[in-house]
């Protein structure tokens, strides 16, 4: 992926993170497509519900 590529994937959770809070499911859901099909999802069996994790917001 390139520079711009990846620029563009971050800039919609950035933009939204300015309007409202943004749960980790935005984020894990850019970083999986910025890393693309077949990335490992480490030695867990399932991952963890992201929207009960943890919300971003921009101060």
């Amino acid at each position: 992926m390139n520079e711009e590529a990846y620029r563009r994937e971050l800039e919609y959770p950035i933009q939204y993170a300015h309007d409202d809070r943004l749960g980790l499911f935005a984020v894990s859901g850019a970083v999986g497509r910025l890393l693309g099909r077949g990335a490992s999802v480490e030695p867990h069996s399932r991952l963890p519900d992201s929207g009960d994790v943890c919300w971003f917001a921009v101060p």
